[in-house]
């Protein structure tokens, strides 16, 4: 065998030396991103009220980003609020929130890396209104924004409630128009209370005031 062929063959088995180590650390990578670990769903629902009780009297809104891992129950561990607005207002109340959720976690969730997974969860503090305690709008006027880099978002909604005592009056009546002769007299309008002509007896069931 020649030189030249030895040679040859030396830099065909380097070459793909060289090729393998590079594959052997680009697949892991790349299964890394295929197999991004979604935040898994909610188990079960929050019953208390996570709303704080000065941004509710002061129907003030705000949210707060919090990040955690999760055990092997689907229970939130080492949860940190990462940002909060406005500042000292909701940390403690998204906080407390995130710890009492519970999540549906795979069997073996702690078997993988998924348990030392960071997820980040937003919590949205909105205020709606309610008219007159019985119309409740259903979307909060300008809430905040949620965080880009949350993985999911868990809004939490306070109700404000506004009383309308505006009340519809009347206009100042023209003119009476002609009536033709024979005609009937028009109906009054519906919705309003006629007046009554003076010594008049009260209708039935109208209370009866002492004159002056």
């Amino acid at each position: 065998m020649t030189r030249r062929r030895l040679k040859l063959i030396a830099r065909s088995a380097l070459a793909a030396f060289i090729a393998a180590v590079v594959l052997d650390r680009a697949a892991p990578a790349q299964g890394a991103a295929a197999g991004k670990i979604q935040l898994p769903p909610y188990k079960g629902t929050l019953r208390d009220d996570y709303y704080p009780d000065d941004a509710r009297a002061h129907h003030l809104q705000g949210r707060a980003l919090v990040e955690f891992s999760l055990n092997g129950s689907g229970v939130p561990a080492d949860v940190v609020v990462v940002a909060s607005e406005p500042p000292g207002e909701f940390e403690k109340s998204a906080r407390l929130l995130v710890k009492h959720l519970h999540f549906e976690v795979p069997a073996g969730w702690e078997a993988n890396a998924a348990a030392a997974q960071r997820f980040r969860l937003g919590v949205r503090f909105q205020v709606v209104e309610c008219i007159n305690f019985s119309h409740c709008e259903t979307e909060a006027r300008d809430p905040p924004p949620d965080y880009g880099e949350a993985n999911r978002t868990y809004v939490v909604t306070a109700q404000r409630r506004v009383m309308n005592f505006s009340v519809k009056t009347p206009e100042s009546p023209g003119p009476a128009p002609a009536q033709p002769q024979g005609s009937q007299p028009a109906a009054p309008a519906p919705g309003y209370a006629q007046p009554r002509p003076q010594n008049a007896p009260p209708a039935s069931g109208e209370p009866i005031y002492p004159p002056g």
